[in-house]
């Protein structure tokens, strides 16, 4: 079985890394925003700003310059068609006047943030006016990422930079969710700096670790593949966990449907008795139900929910 999924560890990085402040599982951003902006009954000042996410938090901190921080909920959402984002981005909005925290896009993932609930002042009647207001941003934890202009309507040299990223990446997941040995119990994620891509994920098999390298490399426009996949250990136990975890899963009444067509969109990683979910579902009551599925299997150490809600 194949799935369309590239996963929340998908990661097209535009951007660089801070040594000893967070993990790779972190999404961390930086930007500089050139408007005051509003965030509920704060208004940031223009200036550079980092957004950040651990894994499993409820909140995301907004920090500037001088270390304030204001924390807003968590509010993850699916990209359109589950397509990884070509690169991070925020959005503002601008009504009566004024500017407004809208979206937060992280390149090659799947998912982003929505930021208008906290954002929005509880006196502002309409919210949204208008098309969103990109704002280019950058992870900081990639030497030399920081774009040499910011603030962005979308220039011509970005937009061609951004089209031939985007285009890259298209291939890069059409060769990987097309090789025969792709099943539900692997996850193949990637990377993409300029001609460079980095693969990795978790694989079952050593054969489909080669398999997408060898792909990737006879991509037109690829200069050069990283292969950082990670094989899976054998283990009688762990074949055991995927085929209760998937029966579990899969065979649940409110869950079975995800599993009509030949690309079910949940991934079972299953590593030393340690269970990790990854995909998109269509709404939080699924991520839920398939998290207290995946705790219900015996012998299972524990359980990661990654799975993301689609976003409509």
């Amino acid at each position: 079985m194949k799935n369309v999924l590239l996963s929340t560890a998908a990661l097209l990085l535009i951007a660089a890394a801070c040594p000893g402040q967070s993990t790779n599982n972190t999404d961390l951003v930086t930007v500089r925003i050139p408007y005051a902006v509003h965030v509920g009954n704060n208004v940031l000042n223009p200036g550079t700003y980092t957004i950040e996410h651990d894994p499993g938090a409820s909140v995301i901190q907004l920090k500037n310059d001088h270390g304030s921080i204001i924390d807003l909920p968590a509010r993850t959402i699916g990209t359109v068609l589950q397509e990884p984002s070509y690169e991070t981005r925020l959005t503002l909005t601008k009504t009566q006047g004024n500017y407004y925290l809208d979206k937060l896009w992280l390149a090659g993932k799947a998912y982003g943030y929505d930021l208008s609930p906290a954002s929005k002042p509880a006196n502002v009647a309409v919210y949204t006016a208008g098309n969103p207001i990109v704002i280019e941003a950058w992870d900081p934890r990639i030497p030399g990422s920081s774009p040499a202009t910011v603030a962005s309507s979308g220039s011509a040299d970005r937009f061609q930079s951004s089209t031939a990223s985007a285009h890259l990446m298209r291939e890069v997941r059409h060769v990987l969710v097309s090789l025969p040995y792709y099943s539900i119990f692997d996850n193949l994620a990637y990377r993409v700096d300029g001609d460079s891509v980095t693969l990795i994920g978790q694989v079952t098999r050593p054969v489909l670790k080669s398999d997408a390298e060898n792909a990737v490399k006879h991509i037109e426009g690829v200069g050069q593949v990283n292969d950082e996949i990670q094989v899976l250990p054998l283990s009688p136990m762990d074949d055991q966990i995927r085929l209760a975890e998937y029966r579990a899963i899969y065979g649940y009444p409110a869950l079975n449907r995800y599993a009509m067509g030949a690309l079910p969109p949940i991934h079972i990683i299953v590593d030393n008795g340690h269970v990790t979910l990854v995909g998109v579902v269509a709404n939080e009551m699924d991520k839920n139900l398939a998290g207290i599925q995946a705790n219900g299997v015996p012998g299972v150490f524990s359980v990661t929910n990654d799975l993301q809600v689609e976003h409509r």
